[in-house]
Parts: structure tokens; C-alpha cells; sequence
């Protein structure tokens, strides 16, 4: 009896951190900028069935208020524009400046988002003239 306590006990135990990991956050990686979205912008860190964060002007992430999470999509907007996430085929839509980009997100590290934004930091760097 007690063996099959036992078992059970970490049958739950192992059920339970399968179901954790799965809602753990994720990191998508949108694509490449175009000539009026930077990088930054199309990189997200996705809090599932919650909200999701984008990347401010100083590559801080900033959790945004989403319009509506439901089964289909995340829809939000930022400084940026409206996005608009498919859930299903991880296609993005933002909206920005009156023009409509369209992408589709493939889901990423976190270490290779933060080498992502370490490498715009150093780009931008690069570029500062004062």
C-alpha cells in the first residue's frame, strides 16, 4: 500500500511540473525589422493566457494591457502600434503608423532573446554620435 502511495504520490508530482513548464512564459521571435519597425519591437515574451510584454524605446520589457486573450489570440497594443497574435500559427499583425506589417513568430530562448537585445544595445551604441 504504502508502494503505491508512493508511486502515485510521484505520478502527481511529475503530472504537476509537466503542466507548470507548459505554462511557463515564452519568448517569440517575430522576424526581421522593416524600414519602420526596429527589432525590437518584433521580439515578445509571451505570459500565457495573461498578457504580453514588448520591449520599450530602452529595451526594457513592459507588460501590456491586453485588449483581449482568448482562445484564438492575444490582442494588445504599445507605444508601437496594435499587435494582434494568433495562437494557433503564431502569426503577428501590428498595426503601426497606419500600415499593416504581418509576420509569423517562432518561438525562442530566453538566452537568445537577451542576445538579441544585447546585440541592438551595441549596434545603437555604435551609432551614437554624442
Amino acid at each position: 500500500m504504502k508502494k503505491i502511495i508512493f508511486v502515485t504520490s510521484l505520478f502527481l508530482i511529475f503530472s504537476i511540473s509537466l503542466v507548470s513548464d507548459s505554462l511557463e512564459n515564452q519568448y517569440l521571435d517575430c522576424g526581421k525589422p522593416t524600414q519602420n519597425i526596429d527589432r525590437q519591437f518584433l521580439l515578445l515574451k509571451v505570459f500565457p493566457n495573461k498578457t504580453v510584454a514588448t520591449l520599450d524605446k530602452n529595451l526594457q520589457w513592459v507588460e501590456e494591457n491586453p485588449t483581449s486573450v482568448n482562445l484564438d489570440e492575444y490582442v494588445f497594443e504599445s507605444d508601437i502600434g496594435i499587435y494582434e497574435l494568433k495562437r494557433d500559427t503564431l502569426e503577428l499583425l501590428l498595426v503601426s503608423n497606419g500600415e499593416i506589417h504581418s509576420t509569423f513568430c517562432s518561438i525562442s530562448s530566453k538566452e537568445k532573446l537577451e542576445k538579441e537585445i544585447q546585440s541592438i544595445i551595441e549596434r545603437k551604441v555604435l551609432n551614437h554620435k554624442i
